[in-house]
């Protein structure tokens, strides 16, 4: 009889393990596939710079197409100060 609750012990040990597993796997997936957001603080900010901050894939082409507009407007002044001179 004893050994039958040594084996119950186990089994109820493996259930709560499972559980914390299953538990923390949910919440990691959760944060996994919702993706990259920004904070309010910051998601107005970047929204006041054109950038757009809906999901991952977004704020990556947001950032860089505003990137490429800084290179754009530095290049067209490096232009105008080789014309000056």
């Amino acid at each position: 009889m004893k050994q039958r609750k040594g084996s119950l012990f186990t089994i109820l040990e493996l259930l709560l393990v499972m559980a914390l597993v299953l538990f923390l796997a949910s919440k990691m997936f959760k944060l996994y596939f919702k993706g990259a957001s920004a904070t309010s603080a910051s998601g107005v900010s970047l929204s006041a710079e054109g950038i757009d901050t809906s999901n991952a894939k977004t704020i990556v082409d947001s950032t860089k197409k505003k990137l490429d507009d800084i290179n754009t407007q530095r290049m067209n002044q490096l232009k105008e100060a080789d014309t000056l001179r």
